[in-house]
């Protein structure tokens, strides 16, 4: 063809056409990649703006790696209520005022007015919405409004929110009865329940596409896309809970964890690393996590395996369902800032960070006692807190503070497990080849761990906002306080767990009844339990510090201790 060749109007006009249709299919082309990437392929988290509710509602990147459909987790309950802790219970509320939250309540899982999901839940959307965990599920409890409870006096600064009831209807008015205490470790949460809940709903012969569709689209259809999409993921839910349950099988050969207790390392053995469980217990208590800054360097975890902050944030992460691909650490890090986490990648033995031992202003406060203390008798108990005493079981001549103030020579450091004597199975359960095998999480990313190490006992903690972290050892053993400062054999052999009423006299939480005046029903924990394994892990003895005390100087102690770290220190 002659390029030079002049054309006519009409040759003219069709070339423009042609040009126009190849633009115009182009465009298509481009809109329907891009529209195919941002509504099936992109992953957009719901953001918050403030640290605290991306703290409670916030994304981790557990959601699509280890949580369920949006509307499939919502219809759950209603899908299966045979499987919920207490169906009766679920059943007697009014179908039409029925609530995904009436069923979840019953987990523990703390709830607030006006909040889709429970504390500790996010959304992440990639072609649907995806629900899952967040490190606020293990780390918001609440304490109920009392006689003597000033609920005001928990916060200085942070607003002070207020949760709904565990069971049944949500009262029409916003109640101000269950106080939410941030960072707590989580009191009435009861994990493994949750995912037993799951597991028994993939195991049902009603787990099916039909069946559940029908549920999802009772209130409206999903239209064909989101339809196609749940129509090809609830098959492969229900193959992902199946597999997940076998490789968590070996939790019933255990003592059950109950509320405010799970087994942290064993899912990292067989979940993350695909080997057959070692037989062994890793059950304990969840921990507080504000006032982080001052920790970087010392020894983590119960057992003092690690001494970053930041491994040990991430750890945690993987144990709510995140993966070292999908960790989102950008909205990882808001969090982290919020509670005071340093931003080193590498912990030095005594960091400059320990000097300075309370969170700055706008970070996650301690939590102060809410209840009146007798200041002349904390002031009494601050003497006995930092004098020596002359347990023969220890080396030298030490004093409470030696060990749990932040100035003190052994915080932060571990204790063999033979001068500690407390229950063993939790650092048991944390093996050296556990060890080499965690630190090759991250191979390629900076943040690869490097800091795990085997210990041979517990670490000293310091005991800011210690009321608030009932019930006390690493495995929840002891209810109170006052129970702790007593020999082992006589601490309370049997106690209920998962209670958010306070005893502010022996300090900790109510473990005498078996059901809240709401409803909920309690745990019954037995230092004794074992479980078909023939592992235990509920052992309540040890740590016989300050048992030479008189009567009178451990009420003393016990009322300094409430002021520890965020109370008004006499």
């Amino acid at each position: 063809m002659d390029k030079n060749r002049i054309l006519d109007p009409l040759e003219r006009e069709l070339r423009r056409r042609r040009r126009i249709v190849k633009a115009t299919l182009v465009i298509a082309l481009l809109a329907v990649a891009w529209a195919a990437y941002w509504f099936v392929f992109a992953e957009i988290p719901r953001d918050y703006d403030n640290p605290v509710d991306h703290f409670k509602y916030g994304s981790i990147g557990s959601e699509t790696s280890g949580g369920l459909p949006l509307r499939l987790w919502e219809v759950l309950p209603a899908a299966f209520p045979e499987h919920l802790p207490d169906p009766d219970a679920y059943r007697a509320i009014a179908a039409d005022r029925r609530t995904p939250l009436d069923g979840y309540r019953q987990f523990g899982f703390v709830t607030e007015p006006d909040r889709p999901l429970p504390i500790g839940f996010s959304v992440r959307r990639r072609g649907a919405e995806w629900v899952g965990l967040n490190c606020a599920v293990c780390h918001v409890g609440t304490i109920r409004v009392s006689d003597g409870l000033d609920p005001d006096r928990i916060y200085r600064d942070t607003p002070l929110t207020f949760a709904l009831p565990g069971i049944g209807e949500a009262p029409p008015t916003p109640p101000r009865d269950r106080a939410i205490v941030l960072g707590m470790p989580a009191n009435t949460v009861n994990l493994t329940a949750y995912f037993e809940f799951l597991f028994d709903c993939a195991r049902d012969p009603r787990f099916t596409v039909n069946y559940l569709m029908a549920q999802i689209e009772a209130d409206g259809s999903l239209g064909p896309v989101k339809s196609l999409f749940y129509r090809q993921a609830i098959p492969a839910v229900r193959e992902g809970l199946l597999t997940r349950r076998d490789q968590l099988s070996w939790t019933e050969q255990n003592p059950p964890a109950g509320p405010g207790r799970i087994d942290t390392f064993n899912p990292y053995w067989t979940m993350i690393f695909n080997y057959p469980w070692n037989g062994t217990n890793g059950i304990a208590d969840f921990p507080s996590i504000w006032n982080q800054r001052p920790r970087d360097g010392m020894q983590l975890h119960w057992d003092g395996n690690n001494t970053s902050v930041l491994e040990r944030n991430l750890s945690a992460a993987f144990g709510a369902g995140a993966t070292p691909v999908s960790v989102d650490l950008h909205r990882m890090k808001m969090v982290a800032d919020w509670i005071g986490s340093p931003e080193d990648r590498r912990a030095s033995p005594e960091p400059d960070a320990r000097r300075e031992t309370t969170p700055r202003s706008g970070e996650l406060e301690i939590p102060r006692f809410p209840f009146p203390i007798d200041e002349a008798l904390a002031a009494r108990g601050r003497e006995i807190y930092f004098e020596a005493d002359s347990d023969p079981s220890r080396s030298g001549v030490q004093s409470c503070a030696s060990c749990h103030d932040f100035e003190g020579q052994d915080v932060g450091k571990v204790v063999s497990i033979d001068a500690i004597g407390t229950d063993r199975h939790r650092l048991d359960s944390f093996t050296e080849e556990l060890v080499a095998n965690q630190n090759t999480l991250g191979i390629g990313h900076p943040w690869r761990f490097h800091q795990f190490r085997k210990t041979h006992g517990y670490a000293n903690h310091p005991l800011d906002g210690l009321w608030a972290r009932a019930p006390y050892l690493h495995n929840g053993s002891v209810p109170t306080l006052r129970d702790l400062l007593e020999p082992p054999e006589r601490r309370p052999k049997s106690f209920y767990r998962g209670d958010d009423e306070y005893d502010p006299v022996r300090v900790g939480f109510r473990s005498d009844r078996d059901t809240s005046g709401d409803g909920r029903r309690f745990f019954l924990f037995e230092v004794g339990a074992v479980g078909p394994s023939g592992n235990g892990g509920n052992g309540n003895g040890g740590h016989r510090y300050g048992l030479e005390l008189d009567e009178a100087d451990k009420d003393a102690l016990v009322e300094y201790l409430k002021t520890e770290g965020g109370g008004d220190a006499p």
